[in-house]
C-alpha cells in the first residue's frame, strides 16, 4: 500500500439508517472494497 495515496472510508450503515429508501445502497456498499483495492499478489 502507498501511504501516501491511503484513503481511509468509513460509511456508518447502522440498522436503524437502512430502510425501503436506502437499502439499495447495501450491496453497493458492500462490493466497494473490491473495487478500490488493487488485487492481492
Amino acid at each position: 500500500m502507498n501511504v501516501e495515496r491511503a484513503v481511509l472510508v468509513v460509511i456508518d450503515m447502522q440498522n436503524g439508517f437502512i430502510n425501503e429508501q436506502s437499502q439499495h445502497v447495501v450491496p453497493r456498499v458492500v462490493d466497494l472494497p473490491g473495487r478500490s483495492s488493487p488485487p492481492p499478489r
